[in-house]
């Protein structure tokens, strides 16, 4: 996240997180950002796919594809500006602030976990062998330069 976003959020947290994070307004803005923007990705893209209009990189699965969508809730400053316009009242404010900084978080976590599954134990995946990555450690504590082919 941007510093300067969060240095200028300007929430008072006056002890009414709780109340602010159940309301309907944070409720639906986390649903928004963690559930919503997901699957919109997703699915247009699945669509988009399926219709020919568009075409997966090689080596790309659907798995993958759905973890960078969860990655995509990770809305804020624009979102926060959205909020900012779309609210006059200060308190709806600060609860629509804390629901975008609420649902971006999960959505990373949830985004990091499901894409940390999809490639724990594939070394195709990650790039490299077993062999290769201990060689490149090894290179790496020895300081040498990897060998040309």
């Amino acid at each position: 996240m941007p510093l300067f976003a969060l240095a200028n959020m300007a929430i008072s947290l006056n002890g009414s997180l709780g109340t602010g994070l159940s309301s309907t307004l944070s409720l639906g803005i986390i649903a928004g950002l963690v559930l919503g923007k997901p699957l919109g990705i997703f699915l247009f893209s699945f669509l988009a796919h399926k219709t020919r209009i568009a075409s997966l990189p090689s080596g790309t699965s659907y798995k993958q594809l759905f973890g960078v969508g969860m990655l995509g809730g990770i809305g804020f400053t624009m979102s926060i500006f959205t909020a900012t316009l779309a609210y006059a009242v200060t308190a709806y404010q600060t609860n629509a602030k804390i629901a975008i900084m609420t649902g971006s978080v999960l959505s990373a976590l949830a985004g990091l976990y499901f894409l940390k599954r999809i490639f724990s134990g594939s070394p195709a995946v990650a790039g490299h062998t077993e062999k290769e990555k201990q060689k490149r450690v090894q290179q790496d504590r020895i300081g040498s330069l990897p060998e040309i082919a």
